[in-house]
């Protein structure tokens, strides 16, 4: 699979309403906090679970769906060094062997190791491991993350140009790296916000039968 996160069909829950809803909800078990998730404009992180534990999500509008991955990438690389998740580290050999690792540890079962089309060549990659090159990986970079995607997150199909956002797990299942140089020189946040909704909130979605339960609203 070449998607960051599992692909799920909401198109057919947006048939007859007349508009696109303006957000999603999705079942919410705490232990994976905190969450990252779409609103209209942005992606926004939240720290606890909405009301009766589950997230909602807010519909983004866009003509480009892998920029919206590349934008999670960006997010989680950030909030990973600022808090010290030790998800981000430097595109080396020795970087992806840890990181594959670390995803082993966890139990998530077999990775993929994303990289850009820009450095397919790169020759970083250890043998025993065949890349998969995509264009939303920025230039320089390389991601580590499950086969099965669902237990990262999932990103949902409104229409061709709607999408919806629900990323969990992010500090576990999303590994990182980025060129050495970058990684070393990197400043450490003091202080990215994570925002604690009083009506909306958080949630992991553990498997793609648990994806599918979802509600919207318009």
């Amino acid at each position: 699979m070449n998607d960051l996160l599992f692909p799920l069909a909401l198109d057919i829950m947006a048939k007859g309403r007349g508009r696109v809803p303006m957000f999603f909800e999705f079942d919410a078990p705490t232990e994976c906090t905190p969450f990252l998730i779409s609103s209209s404009l942005s992606l926004l992180w939240v720290e606890s679970p909405q009301k009766e534990g589950r997230l909602r999500a807010g519909v983004r509008r866009t003509n480009d769906k892998e920029s919206l991955y590349t934008e999670v990438l960006h997010e989680v690389a950030s909030l990973g060094r600022a808090q010290e998740w030790g998800n981000v580290g430097p595109y080396t050999g020795q970087g992806i062997r840890d990181a594959v690792l670390r995803l082993d540890e966890y139990g998530l079962g077999a990775p993929d190791v994303l990289v850009s089309t820009a450095d397919e060549d790169s020759g970083f990659v250890p043998s025993d491991w065949t890349p998969k090159a995509v264009g939303w990986v920025p230039k320089g970079w390389a991601i580590v993350l499950p086969q099965d995607r669902s237990l990262l997150g999932l990103l949902g199909s409104v229409s061709p140009t709607h999408f919806v956002i629900a990323v969990h797990n992010a500090n576990r299942a999303l590994m990182i790296l980025t060129p050495e140089s970058d990684y070393e020189s990197q400043p450490v946040a003091e202080d990215v916000p994570v925002r604690v909704l009083p009506d909306g909130g958080g949630g992991k979605l553990r498997s793609r039968e648990r994806s599918k339960r979802v509600h919207s609203a318009s």
